[in-house]
């Protein structure tokens, strides 16, 4: 798995954080951006949480165009996750990892 804080833009005040990564259990790319809550001590609210489903995000290009309009995406990005992709395909799944995928996809009976 990988993870990428990115730099808010600088005209969207209201951001308090915007992630891309790759999550390899999920084999999805993954994009976040939380907004700063109106209500003072709250946590921040998801405004785009995407890339939380089994295959969801296909591409680097994908996930970084649902928060290009909130944050600087550095001219990289989208090489560099593609690579944590690439790079992570000849790892094992851990015992919970295995676990879960059986709870999810449990074996057919055929």
């Amino acid at each position: 798995m990988s993870r990428y804080e990115l730099q808010p833009k600088s005209y969207t005040p209201r951001v308090a954080s915007v992630v891309v990564g790759w999550d390899r259990p999920l084999n999805t790319f993954f994009a976040q951006v939380f907004m700063k809550s109106r209500i003072p001590g709250d946590e921040p609210e998801a405004t785009i949480w995407e890339g939380t489903e089994l295959g969801q995000i296909q591409s680097a290009a994908e996930a970084l165009a649902l928060v290009d309009a909130y944050a600087d995406v550095p001219v990289d990005m989208a090489a560099r996750l593609e690579a944590d992709r690439d790079n992570s395909r000849s790892q094992a799944h851990g015992p919970r990892q295995l676990g879960m995928k059986r709870l999810i996809f449990p074996p057919s009976n055929d």
